[in-house]
């Protein structure tokens, strides 16, 4: 009987939840309490089990772990149901707005009375932070 070297939780999703070693006592293959599906895995170890993670899903349909393209950009999300990568507008505006922000964070000492700056750069700093 081969040895089982891993063992995954799989949302039904097919998403990996987790991945973690095998040992003397290891939960059955099949759906647990929550509906995760448990994974036992005998093949040798990925080189990287996070990066499987990111490379992988669980196809349901031909019951193996089915690798997916790389993501395209950080703001993509893995539709499960399409099976193909999808635009997360949510997370994009998200991040221009954190930024956005950051960067007006980053010039309000110029808005107090007694900054150190000429009238020249008050009107800079000043057209910079409109347009943000």
């Amino acid at each position: 009987m081969p040895t089982i070297k891993h063992i995954f939780k799989v949302a039904p999703s097919g998403e990996i939840l987790s991945i973690g070693l095998a040992g003397a006592s290891n939960l059955p293959e099949g759906l647990d309490e929550d509906g995760n599906l448990i994974v036992h895995w005998y093949a040798e170890t990925p080189a990287s089990l996070a990066d499987f993670m990111e490379r992988h899903y669980y196809d349901y349909g031909s019951a193996a772990f089915t690798e997916r393209p790389p993501k395209p950009n950080r703001f993509a999300h893995w539709d499960f149901e399409t099976a193909g990568w999808d635009w997360n507008s949510g997370k994009f505006l998200s991040y221009i707005r954190e930024d956005r922000n950051s960067r007006l964070t980053a010039t309000d000492w110029t808005q107090v009375a007694d900054a150190p700056l000429t009238a020249e750069q008050l009107a800079e700093v000043s057209e910079y932070r409109q347009a943000l």
